[in-house]
C-alpha cells in the first residue's frame, strides 16, 4: 500500500510538472506569435514608407534631369564666351604624354 502511494505522488508530482511546461510553452509561443505578428506590421509599414520615400524622389529627380536638359539646351557659343571660354580650332586636347605627366603627380 504504501509502495503504491509514493508512486501515485511521483505520478502526480510528474503530471504537474509536465502539465506547467505545457503552459509554459504555450505561453512562449504565443508571446513569441505576438511578437512576430508585431515586426511583421512594423515591416509593412517601413515598406510602404520606403516606397512613398521612392516616388518622391524620383518625381525630384526626373524634375532635375528635366532642368538639366533644358539649361544644356540654352548653352550657346556667344554665352560660352561670355564666361571667358574660347574656341579652339586644335582637335586634340591631351596627348598620351599629357595623360602620363598628370596621372604620375
Amino acid at each position: 500500500m504504501k509502495t503504491a502511494a509514493i508512486a501515485i505522488k511521483s505520478i502526480e508530482k510528474t503530471s504537474a510538472v509536465i502539465f506547467w511546461a505545457q503552459v509554459g510553452l504555450i505561453v512562449a509561443m504565443i508571446s513569441m506569435y505576438m511578437y512576430l505578428v508585431n515586426k511583421t506590421v512594423w515591416n509593412v509599414v517601413a515598406r510602404q514608407q520606403a516606397e512613398s520615400s521612392i516616388v518622391s524622389l524620383n518625381s525630384k529627380l526626373s524634375d532635375l534631369e528635366f532642368q538639366y536638359i533644358t539649361s544644356k539646351n540654352n548653352i550657346t557659343l556667344e554665352m560660352a564666351q561670355s564666361l571667358g571660354y574660347e574656341s579652339t580650332h586644335n582637335t586634340v586636347f591631351v596627348t598620351r604624354d599629357q595623360a602620363a605627366a598628370v596621372a604620375l603627380r
